[in-house]
């Protein structure tokens, strides 16, 4: 499955830049291992969830839960969109980040 990352108006990309500036080398390495997985799945990402790295959070949204972060996308014509990063503090996806990410997901579905 082909992975984008979403992009602001300005052509930046937050998780991109997140992933780069924010996280240590190791956990780094753990977002790309959990991205890797994504890029290898060629049924949709049944095998993601079956083994509890993803889970819908939501109609159109979910989380990816590599270590210490958690990366919201979303699903559109055979493509993973990364909208959203943030780090891990509760079990539960704060509201402030869940609305973030609806509001990158309604740009891509607008498109």
């Amino acid at each position: 499955m082909k992975i984008e990352f979403f992009e602001k108006i300005r052509g930046d990309s937050p998780v991109e830049d997140f992933i780069i500036n924010k996280l240590e080398p190791k956990d780094q390495k753990k977002v790309v291992r959990a991205l890797d997985r994504i890029e290898q799945e060629q049924d949709g990402l049944m095998n993601l969830f079956k083994a509890e790295y993803a889970k819908k959070l939501e109609k159109d949204l979910y989380e990816l839960t590599p270590d210490k972060v958690r990366i919201l996308f979303t699903l559109k014509d055979r493509i993973c969109w990364l909208l959203h990063i943030f780090f891990k503090k509760t079990n539960k996806t704060p509201i402030k980040e869940l609305n973030l990410a609806r509001e990158r997901k309604n740009l891509i579905f607008n498109k």
